[in-house]
């Protein structure tokens, strides 16, 4: 009995003493004051200290800075006509549709998105002073908000050491590979079961832009057409389309109306579902009497949207 009494004493003194410890480190980061052009700021969520960077509130601050900040999945700060984009759980944030990566993950403290003062500073090129002796930060405006570094040309190793800018990336934008869309629409809860996975081009370029289409079953067991897209930058994966198969016309109805129009069946060399100017349509590639005919037509009312017929 005295052993058990003694081993409770000693585990609440340990306890007591990480508690006191934690709430001095707290403490060591709350004492930080923070002024905008010599005008100190009071702010809801005091700054904090994680790996010896200092993170500061981003809204309070952005605020204070003239920008504005909303939330759509992310983080959008707009400023000058600018908008930063910042996807919670990354390193990485894009402007002008230029990434760069930052040195620490954003944090979430009591509902405030936390961000370095390195990151502040250069989105919203302004000049921090740091004043360690009387843990006092001062952010002086210079007018040049939100003007990113051009990007150094072997995109890999930027001369400063906290992030990595990347040039534009120019080509088609495609969708999520097939392993990558199939694991999201599961996780997301869109789909109980994958039936099949394909490219589906944006109009008829084979060559150009694509999409990631998804096909199977909900857990009502209804079957869907979903449409994935994927951000050539951080990576993201997010839902572009997402509509009921029984909804539309199906496949043998479009084969009667294309065979309606003197397009036989078997000339058919393309034939598939996709989103295209806020529609669904069908698209058809048919090759018939040496021409060549483009045929697109409304998912849900069966209208010949486009027919173009190139000769041979």
């Amino acid at each position: 009995m005295k052993k058990t009494i003694l081993a409770l004493i000693i585990l609440l003194i340990i306890t007591q003493i990480s508690a006191s410890a934690k709430a001095k480190t707290t403490k060591d980061s709350t004492d930080i004051k923070v002024m905008i052009n010599n005008r100190q700021v009071i702010l809801k969520q005091a700054p904090l200290i994680s790996k010896d960077l200092i993170l500061l509130p981003l809204t309070e601050v952005a605020t204070q800075l003239g920008a504005t900040v909303s939330w759509d999945g992310r983080v959008v700060i707009n400023k000058n006509n600018y908008e930063i984009i910042l996807p919670l759980e990354s390193k990485s944030a894009f402007i002008d549709r230029q990434v760069f990566f930052m040195e620490q993950i954003p944090l979430i403290e009591q509902g405030h998105v936390m961000v370095s003062l390195r990151f502040i500073s250069e989105i919203f090129g302004v000049k921090p002073d740091w004043d360690k002796e009387h843990a006092l930060i001062n952010i002086t405006t210079n007018g040049d908000s939100a003007k990113l570094p051009q990007a150094n040309n072997n995109n890999t190793n930027h001369v400063d050491k906290y992030y990595q800018l990347y040039d534009i990336i120019i080509g088609p934008s495609v969708g999520p590979n097939y392993e990558d869309a199939k694991n999201y629409v599961l996780k997301e809860g869109l789909l109980k079961e994958v039936k099949d996975i394909q490219k589906t081009y944006i109009g008829f370029n084979e060559a150009g832009s694509y999409e990631t289409m998804v096909t199977g079953l909900d857990a009502n067991k209804q079957e869907k057409l979903i449409w994935l897209s994927q951000d050539p930058y951080i990576g993201e994966i997010s839902l572009s389309e997402i509509v009921s198969k029984k909804s539309g016309l199906s496949q043998e109805e479009i084969l009667a109306i294309l065979q309606e129009n003197s397009i036989d069946a078997v000339n058919i060399k393309k034939l598939y579902i996709a989103p295209f100017e806020n529609q669904i349509n069908w698209f058809i590639i048919a090759e018939q009497d040496e021409n060549q005919y483009f045929v697109r037509i409304d998912y849900y009312s069966g209208e010949i949207i486009e027919e173009t017929v190139i000769a041979s």
